[in-house]
């Protein structure tokens, strides 16, 4: 039997709880973002919390069953998989200055690294960092070995494409940043017309090489 799940306070206003077993983190969200005593949810890899004004004394019953029911809904399969929702595509030109030195360290030519993170189907697994900023699980194991650079950059510019301990983003704005960038997301927008990101969680994402890339 699985031990139940645990749910901490965060002050009197939220709750957190662990998410194992949970798949479809996009449709945990609008499901926990439902519950009428809810204002705010959050999801990330591990974790979900939740907001309200005034939380009744049965909330973390509530939202435990709610996050166990939804596991087991999507045990074989997450939502967008059921849909049949395609995967977005997102175009890449490889030119980023970290390509040669993170191409070095897993002992691999460039090519065979841009190879390499283009073979994966990768997942938003959550959001967070800068608004719009999707962390992307899925990479090819041997790019997961790659942490964050020594000394982050003061600046990197919108759209640069990056990966670091085990995840791969887009970063939607300029800002400093920290990440190994490989090269630049061309004709991406991080957000929709009405203010939505684009890589919103559970979100799953192919890339590709853009025509005008590294030859």
């Amino acid at each position: 039997m699985r031990p139940e799940r645990e749910v901490t306070a965060l002050g009197d206003l939220g709750l957190r709880v662990e998410i194992a077993g949970v798949r479809d983190r996009a449709g945990l969200r609008e499901r926990l973002a439902s519950l009428p005593f809810v204002h705010d949810a959050l999801v990330t890899e591990t974790h979900a919390a939740v907001y309200g004004d005034a939380l009744p004394a049965d909330a973390a019953g509530c939202v435990r069953a709610l996050v166990d029911a939804h596991a087991e809904v999507a045990r074989d399969a997450n939502e967008h998989e059921r849909r049949g929702a395609e995967p977005l595509v997102i175009s890449v030109r490889f030119a980023g200055p970290d390509l040669a030195e993170v191409a070095r360290g897993v002992a691999c030519t460039e090519e065979e690294l841009i190879a390499r993170f283009l073979a994966p189907l990768y997942e938003v697994a959550f959001v967070g960092f800068l608004p719009g900023f999707g962390y992307l699980r899925g990479i090819d194991p041997s790019l997961a070995t790659i942490g964050r650079r020594a000394a982050p950059r003061a600046r990197v510019e919108a759209g640069s494409v990056a990966i670091a301990a085990g995840y791969a983003g887009i970063y939607p704005g300029a800002c400093a940043g920290g990440w190994n960038l490989l090269g630049v997301a061309e004709g991406f927008a991080p957000f929709t017309e009405d203010g939505r990101a684009a890589l919103a969680t559970g979100t799953r994402v192919r890339f590709a090489r853009a025509s005008r890339g590294r030859a």
